[in-house]
């Protein structure tokens, strides 16, 4: 794999570029990092073996640029990347910033739209992503090589739907840590050591995926399966019809992809 840029290295930053190195999908010597905070460029300098520069010049070698800046800095990382970026194939994993926006700066370059997650960090990530009319077969495959080395990779002919993606798996992993939290917390309070809570709430998401990734069945008659008549289990999701959780949930969903939109700009 040719030579790939990443600039901003925050959480998402950092999660991609070591999801790259542990899935052996790019050499250290081929990627490069672009940081202005010397806190986390010193800490990807020194845990992760990767140069970082704090200036645009080292992007002149690079084929392809991955932009993980927060969406109030797009503007700036633009503006100043506008004539190095030329034809080079330019990721965008900024949350709401449309291909037409970074157009109206990279206007030669193959602009794609994508939205990853944080597992990315132990390759088990998934990203959606959307490309420019102009970014032929060979570009997507470069783009779907990088992508895929730290998780499964979706392709989709619709820009909205990467703000549907991103309310979704890209926020998503932080919905199950509420609920992986809110499960611990429930085992505390009825009589479990902390440790043994987690290591039970743990397990059984663990094991939970696992089932479902094994089989064909719907989680709707996963759950039926778990839920016997008169049963604990009733009693639990009563109270979750009772609260309105799913509507709750749907609610939450629905407002990260509102947000979403509203960041955009293009």
């Amino acid at each position: 794999m040719k030579n790939i840029a990443i600039v901003g290295l925050g959480n998402m930053g950092q999660a991609l570029l070591k999801g790259m190195l542990n899935s052996k999908a790019v050499d250290r010597k081929n990627v490069i990092g672009i940081e202005k905070d010397k806190s986390k460029a010193d800490f990807v300098t020194e845990n992760l073996n990767v140069k970082v520069f704090d200036n645009f010049e080292a992007l002149k070698n690079v084929q392809t640029i991955i932009i993980a800046v927060k969406p109030q800095n797009i503007e700036e990382v633009l503006e100043k990347i506008k004539k190095i970026a030329e034809k080079k194939i330019i990721i965008s994993i900024v949350a709401g910033i449309t291909v037409n926006f970074i157009k109206k700066y990279l206007k030669n370059s193959k602009i794609v739209r994508c939205m990853p997650n944080t597992p990315a960090l132990v390759l088990n990530g998934i990203t959606g992503v959307y490309c420019d009319i102009v970014v032929n077969d060979e570009e997507k495959e470069i783009v779907k090589g990088i992508l895929s080395s730290f998780g499964e990779v979706i392709f989709f002919e619709n820009e909205d739907d990467i703000d549907k993606v991103t309310a979704l798996s890209g926020s998503g992993p932080a919905y199950v840590f509420y609920f992986i939290d809110a499960l611990i917390e429930a085992g505390v309070f009825i009589g479990l050591s902390r440790e043994n809570a987690h290591q039970l709430v743990k397990k059984t998401f663990e094991g939970s995926l696992a089932l479902l990734a094994q089989t064909s069945k719907e989680p709707s008659l996963l759950k039926a399966m778990v839920t016997s008549p008169a049963g604990t289990t009733i009693n639990a999701l009563k109270i979750f019809e009772k609260e309105g959780l799913k509507g709750t949930i749907m609610d939450a969903v629905m407002a990260a992809y509102k947000r979403s939109k509203e960041l955009g700009r293009g």
